[in-house]
């Protein structure tokens, strides 16, 4: 396992995936990436986004591209095909399921947020010139004709993901390891 996006920050500790905020959360809490620390930190979160949602922007991201120089993305069916074809392992990491970067760490329900919750209840006061906690939103819609077959078989793939992302909808519990350290 790399130490990518798993960010730490003072006794903060989030972890955010490709193509469901790390870009923000990244510019936002800086670059200082380590797994061994995030384990350590007195506060940890982690920030996920709805797997189809997060499979479409991924889809804008690579139309009309190749992934890996052998998948030329035309279609949400070849990102689904791409996916399908490979072990979560060696998948680009746009398309690596959130649960595979994990890496075998399985987050409690009290650590993981929507990206809308999470940017509503900064976990850090950060200063006005680094304040860049915004949502991206893809500007791109992408065409959502597939294939029910294939969704399916990625669907049950990607289950774990659909459960953390199922958690994370949910309003914390009292107690819970809140953003405000609350």
């Amino acid at each position: 396992m790399t130490d990518e996006y798993w960010i730490v920050r003072d006794d903060c500790g989030i972890k955010t995936f490709p193509r469901a905020g790390s870009t923000t959360i990244l510019h936002t809490y800086g670059y200082g990436q380590s797994y061994e620390r995030w384990l350590k930190a007195p506060r940890q979160f982690i920030v996920v986004r709805n797997p189809w949602e997060r499979l479409l922007s991924a889809y804008n991201l690579f139309s009309g591209k190749s992934i890996e120089q052998k998948f030329k993305v035309t279609s949400v069916d070849d990102c689904i095909d791409y996916i399908l074809s490979r072990d979560q392992e060696k998948c680009d990491i746009h398309f690596r399921s959130q649960w595979a970067q994990l890496g075998g760490y399985g987050p409690s329900p009290d650590i993981l947020y929507d990206m809308k919750y999470f940017l509503a209840n900064p976990p850090l006061k950060v200063s006005h010139y680094k304040r860049f906690l915004w949502e991206n939103r893809t500007g791109r819609r992408a065409d959502e004709i597939f294939t029910i077959s294939k969704y399916e078989e990625w669907k049950k793939l990607y289950s774990n993901d659909f459960v953390m992302w199922d958690r994370a909808k949910k309003a914390p519990k009292e107690g819970a390891n809140k953003p405000d350290g609350s």
